[in-house]
């Protein structure tokens, strides 16, 4: 996955619960993206908790290896594929 933001971090989680291997690409240094900026959602509930939880699920995750300060440089196959074996 490329960004580690919430959506790119649930997508990780998802995939690692289901039992695949995933990869983590985040350009900055600390997970989190945008929601780092916020302070609480339209509902009042606060952002940072759920995003700490969520932190840490994917780092402490087996199946989950995160690349933070990471550029990607190329690719190869098509979006949304996973490598043939």
């Amino acid at each position: 996955m490329i960004g580690g933001g919430i959506a790119g971090m649930s997508a990780a989680l998802s995939l690692a619960d289901q039992g695949f291997e995933a990869v983590l690409i985040e350009k900055e240094a600390h997970l989190g993206g945008l929601a780092r900026e916020l302070t609480h959602t339209i509902e009042g509930a606060h952002v940072s908790e759920h995003l700490v939880d969520l932190v840490d699920r994917v780092s402490r995750h087996e199946k989950i290896q995160v690349l933070t300060e990471a550029l990607i440089v190329g690719f190869s196959g098509f979006k949304g594929t996973s490598p043939q074996r």
